[in-house]
């Protein structure tokens, strides 16, 4: 599943059998990664979420550049998906 809106922002929704990856990018100003980990909880409470089932979270940006994020996120039974509730 995907789709953009007119803003220059697009998502991307792709699974299979063992996992499901979401990829938001968009082309606007972007910003420096390693400076943002450090303002605010927007990022950090994204990752911290995503690692709690046992996920991983990526973040590519740089200024004019725009940004990407991308959760890959594994299925299976067993998983705890409480930090997705909170």
């Amino acid at each position: 599943m995907s789709g953009c809106d007119g803003s220059g922002m697009c998502h991307f929704l792709r699974g299979n059998s063992h996992s499901l990856t979401l990829t938001v990018v968009d082309d606007g100003a972007g910003f420096l990664v390693d400076e943002m980990w450090s303002q605010g909880l927007g990022l950090i409470s994204m990752r911290e979420r995503v690692e709690a089932i046992h996920g991983t979270f990526n973040v590519q940006s740089s200024p004019l550049g725009g940004t990407r994020l991308e959760a890959d996120v594994p299925l299976g039974v067993g998983h705890n998906t409480s930090a997705l509730a909170n």
